[in-house]
């Protein structure tokens, strides 16, 4: 999402129209990057059946967002402090998809989207917000990184192979950590499909 939410939301639609007139019943996927205002972006989130954001984009929301630090303040008395030690569920992560999760509500029908949220060398997280339930993935990092350029993308698009192969999120959570994981450890793009589980070779 590179352009402002309305012209995002006027593209899907878009998209939704034409496909429906042949008959699509077509995957959508959103990656959240730049910093836009929650409660606009709320609106393309529960259009989508996968969401993807990163750590950066994460910590601005729970610093600066309101509606975010409004259901923060429900969950938590006081705030918590995390160490590294402490449980995923107590994961800055974990805690900005718990909260994105109420503010979205109830899907209006299916299961909802998947939203999904990477960090780096502590992994990525999970939350599909249909049956509220969270699930992470550790990093599977290399003996020597050599080049991470491309590896946010490489997730991205392995963790949507392995969804749109019936994949369940914790498998397609993997299968993003495997890839990606493996173009840290290399220059370049080539034989990453080497690195992605048997079954969705």
């Amino acid at each position: 999402c590179r352009q402002p939410p309305a012209a995002t939301m006027a593209l899907l639609q878009a998209w939704l129209r034409e496909s429906g007139k042949h008959g699509g019943s077509g995957k959508l996927s959103l990656e959240l990057e730049k910093f836009w205002d929650l409660a606009e972006l709320l609106p393309l989130i529960r259009l989508c059946d996968h969401v993807v954001v990163d750590q950066s984009f994460a910590e601005r929301q729970l610093e600066h967002t309101q509606l975010i630090k409004e259901q923060l303040e429900v969950e938590e008395d006081p705030p918590m402090k995390r160490a590294k030690t402490e449980a995923p569920e107590a994961h800055p992560a974990s805690r900005f998809l718990r909260a994105l999760g109420k503010v979205l509500g109830t899907p209006a029908k299916g299961p909802g989207p998947c939203i999904v949220c990477t960090w780096g060398k502590e992994g990525s997280f999970a939350l599909e917000t249909g049956a509220s339930k969270l699930t992470h993935q550790p990093a599977i990092l290399q003996q020597k990184a050599v080049d991470s350029v491309g590896a946010g993308d490489t997730f991205i698009a392995s963790y949507l192979h392995a969804r749109l192969s019936g994949a369940s999120t914790q498998a397609s959570l993997h299968c993003g950590a495997a890839v990606a994981g493996r173009k840290v450890g290399q220059v370049g793009f080539t034989n990453l499909r080497s690195a992605l589980p048997d079954e969705l070779r």
